[in-house]
């Protein structure tokens, strides 16, 4: 990246704020760009969790294994095309478990099929004014005097069939590392970058003889705890991961004979860090449209 092209990058940024100005960048001056690269490693985990609402009840018949229930599984991409390693999972569903019904006295009315009326409060009588103003006592129009009403919990039937649910979580559980970078990793999350690995299945191995080293590292650690996810409570489906680089070149400047830096990352898609240059968003009006790193 040249000093003009870091100049051009830094005044596009302002411009998409619409609180900031372009008179003291444009009065800077760019004293050197030096490039670097960020690595950004994201994994992810598509699962699958089941556990019984309530525990078990023991049943003359036979009580379905909770793993044996079938359960509609959400779509889970098979290539890179799909987005894999962004692609998101969260759903529940509730399934009854067979065997285990059982009829229980209803806990709201206590078996009796009826409950106070919320309207005269179990008194039967209320209030009323006549067209004079005067107030009188007249039978309740909902309980119609008796004080009591049908159980809405049970339908008046005093008993409720009780029975085990097996709830069932479907969940991408996300990761990621970012290596060598000055600026926010939220920038470097963001930026497209360029593709180095990428990897699906039921299993995937852990990134080997890669520089730098923490790459490979973590991405050995991270891939362990996703491994880990698979056990008796929890079933691992599939398995993405992937591996980018993000360009990173840090600029340094003068203005009003004060030195500065200010950082470019996944150019030309963004620039960021401007926040150390004196003046640029000194009209700021707290619209919140905008963001300072």
């Amino acid at each position: 990246m040249s000093k003009r092209e870091a100049l051009k990058a830094l005044l596009d940024y302002i411009d998409d704020h619409c609180c900031w100005g372009r008179r003291p960048a444009k009065k800077l001056e760019v004293k050197s760009v030096t490039s670097s690269t960020a690595f950004k490693y994201q994994i992810a985990s598509y699962t699958e969790t089941r556990r019984i609402h309530g525990g078990w009840i023991d049943d003359d018949g036979e009580v379905s294994r909770m793993w044996d229930i079938a359960v509609p599984k959400p779509f889970y991409p098979e290539d890179e095309a799909s987005n894999p390693v962004e692609y998101e999972v969260d759903s529940t569903y509730d399934t009854k478990l067979n065997h285990t019904e059982e009829v229980w006295t209803c806990h709201r009315c206590r078996g009796s099929g009826r409950v106070r009326c919320t309207r005269c409060r179990g008194s039967g009588r209320i209030n009323r004014t006549d067209s004079e103003g005067r107030q009188y006592r007249a039978n309740c129009p909902r309980c119609y005097g008796s004080g009591r009403v049908t159980c809405g919990t049970c339908d008046g039937s005093g008993r409720l069939v009780w029975y085990k649910v097996v709830v069932t979580t479907f969940k991408t559980i996300f990761d990621d590392y970012i290596f060598m970078t000055k600026m926010d990793d939220d920038v470097i999350h963001a930026a497209t970058g360029d593709k180095i690995m990428f990897s699906a299945g039921r299993r995937v191995g852990a990134i080997t003889h890669f520089e730098p080293e923490e790459v490979a590292q973590n991405s050995k650690r991270l891939v362990g705890r996703h491994r880990g996810l698979n056990n008796g409570r929890c079933n691992l489906w599939r398995m993405t991961h992937k591996l980018q680089s993000v360009p990173v070149f840090e600029v340094k400047y003068e203005l009003d004979d004060d030195d500065g830096i200010f950082w470019i990352a996944d150019y030309p898609a963004q620039c960021c860090c401007i926040c150390n240059v004196p003046g640029c968003f000194n009209n700021c009006h707290k619209c919140n449209n905008c963001v300072l790193l």
